[in-house]
């Protein structure tokens, strides 16, 4: 049993993570310059940005501080040193840190982007924070506890009739196999009967399942942790249901796969199988 002595202050967390952001990501937006945009060639293609990394460095030395025994993985560090995903099984409690969720969005842009924050110890994932800069909505999460927004109460699924078809949500195929995967997997998904965002990035979705306003939340392919953590702990703590698409649970110091997280037990038993479909299809028309 982890003693409740060891979990951070959720006020004070919060503070860090606007305060950083602030700083970090709100100034650089629609500012960055060509020379602060690449791409990771030698890991999976995607774009990071000197708001990215600066945006990890500030955040982890501020959460290290507030726990001096705790560690920081983040989505940047680990491009650079992989060994670093090994800490999440450790005994030191560490700081999980996705600096700014939908890279691309931020580039063009485009103001649906966050920040996801996640504090795991032995495995088990104890806290959670999502954060959408340009919109102030925070989300934190304490287990057992439950999900609170910073300017309102406690939020919750509520029971009540099944949503009118078809079923809304936001999905995502990674790594993406050319140009087309994506509008081909949102094709397939809606050939299933489920109406699928596939732009948004995976801290927006969250947050819009959290808020009702759409039923489930779908990775297939390769659900990182940095992207999922928090939002897991903040939908099972919601009463939602979430596993990977086999029906295991989900552990973020474990390997990689496909992951749903529903608002309902029964929305996450009618999606998970049309979603397994959606994404073999997938993957035999874009391989």
């Amino acid at each position: 049993m982890i003693e409740a002595a060891t979990l951070p202050q959720t006020m004070r967390v919060e503070e860090l993570v606007i305060e950083a952001a602030e700083t970090e990501l709100i100034g650089r937006f629609g500012s960055l310059a060509e020379g602060e945009i690449r791409r990771k060639i030698h890991l999976d293609d995607s774009v990071v940005t000197l708001a990215d990394e600066s945006m990890e460095r500030v955040l982890g030395q501020k959460l290290r501080q507030l726990i001096p025994s705790s560690r920081v993985v983040g989505e940047e560090s680990v491009s650079a040193a992989p060994d670093l995903m090994r800490r999440l099984g450790g005994e030191n409690p560490v700081w999980l840190i996705d600096p700014l969720d939908g890279t691309a969005n931020f580039v063009r842009g485009d103001d649906r982007f966050g920040v996801l924050l996640a504090y795991v110890q032995g495995g088990r994932t104890l806290a959670g924070w999502i954060y959408l800069p340009m919109r102030g909505l925070m989300l934190s999460t304490t287990v057992g506890h439950g999900v609170r927004a910073r300017a309102g109460g406690r939020l919750a699924f509520l029971p009540g009739p099944p949503p009118d078809p078809p079923l809304r949500g936001m999905a995502a195929l990674h790594p993406v196999r050319g140009a087309r995967s994506s509008s081909v997997f949102a094709k397939y998904l809606k050939r299933q009967g489920l109406n699928a965002d596939i732009t948004a990035c995976t801290a927006h979705a969250y947050v819009q399942l959290l808020l009702g306003r759409i039923q489930f939340c779908l990775e297939a392919g390769e659900a990182k942790p940095w992207d999922h953590t928090a939002g897991v702990l903040a939908v099972q703590e919601a009463g939602g249901h979430v596993a990977r698409l086999d029906g295991s649970a989900y552990r973020s110091d474990q390997p990689l796969g496909s992951l749903l997280a529903a608002s309902s037990v029964d929305i996450w038993n009618e999606v998970a199988p049309a979603a397994r479909s959606a994404a073999a299809a997938t993957l035999a028309e874009c391989a």
